[in-house]
């Protein structure tokens, strides 16, 4: 095999992965099918079912501290747990290094379920998104 046959496979094989990559590129680009999560006006996250889950995601500039009053002492146990044992659904709080990145409900919630819930996910998103950012701002006074 020559260079220039090693070139041309070179070329097919970078075509093949850039052809890969836009459909992938196109695919994350195209309108999700979202639902918002709002309080008072104000925009905290989305709500997205995928397959047989639900997928409770706050915005992720708001820093939402997993370990916040708001979620553990009143979405955990008087929202998701309650819910749990009237629906029979698991759920799951996923954080990345302490900061809230989603909560899964494992279940195809209906659209009047998810109704139901968002009032109580957008006031604790709220509550711990105010704490969050009355953090911040003591850290940049110091």
């Amino acid at each position: 095999i020559n260079s220039e046959t090693l070139v041309i496979n070179a070329l097919g094989i970078i075509a093949d992965k850039l052809e890969e990559a836009s459909r992938e590129i196109r695919r994350l680009l195209e309108p999700q099918d979202w639902i918002p999560i709002e309080y008072r006006g104000n925009l905290l996250g989305r709500i997205r079912q995928v397959e047989s889950r639900t997928e409770f995601i706050p915005v992720e500039s708001l820093r939402i501290r997993a370990d916040d009053p708001a979620i553990t002492n009143f979405l955990v146990p008087k929202v998701l747990d309650q819910s749990k044992e009237k629906h029979g659904w698991n759920y799951r709080v996923f954080d990345k290094d302490g900061v809230l990145d989603r909560i899964v409900v494992y279940a195809d919630l209906k659209p009047e379920e998810i109704e139901d819930l968002k009032g109580p996910f957008g006031w604790a998103y709220q509550k711990a998104a105010e704490r969050a950012n009355k953090g911040r701002r003591k850290q940049k006074e110091r």
